[in-house]
């Protein structure tokens, strides 16, 4: 982008992240930078990719949230994972109770009760497909 020589700006490109690695505020400055639309963000408040490895949050709840769920990250079920699918706290409370897998272990049942479930609407992933 500053130095014409070096090709052209992807502004065709759009990307929307998912329980990403990266750090946010690094990537949004990337993208600007490079020409590419970011469509959206989305990620569970208690998954470890992005809260911790990303370093996208300072949030306590987030945090300690993230090390208490660390193992369906790394081997629990793809409905209970914190990392796998976009769905609400709702939903992910629901899959965590009656879905496929080990559920809660007493270590997130004490943290569910004290940190309590936040709900939030579902996840909407703008859709940017070509036909």
């Amino acid at each position: 982008m500053r130095n014409p020589d070096k090709g052209t700006l992807l502004d065709k490109q759009s990307v929307a992240f998912h329980g990403n690695a990266n750090n946010n505020l690094r990537s949004k400055l990337l993208l600007r930078r490079a020409g590419i639309e970011l469509l959206s963000v989305v990620n569970h408040d208690y998954d470890l990719v992005p809260n911790l490895i990303g370093l996208n949050t300072l949030n306590p709840r987030k945090i300690i949230g993230s090390l208490a769920y660390i193992n369906h990250v790394t081997g629990g079920s793809v409905q209970q994972s914190p990392h796998t699918l976009p769905q609400s706290m709702a939903a992910w409370n629901a899959n965590m109770r009656d879905g496929p897998g080990k559920g809660r272990g007493p270590i997130q049942r004490a943290f569910h009760k004290i940190a309590g479930p936040k709900d939030s609407t579902p996840v909407e992933i703008k859709q940017n497909y070509l036909p």
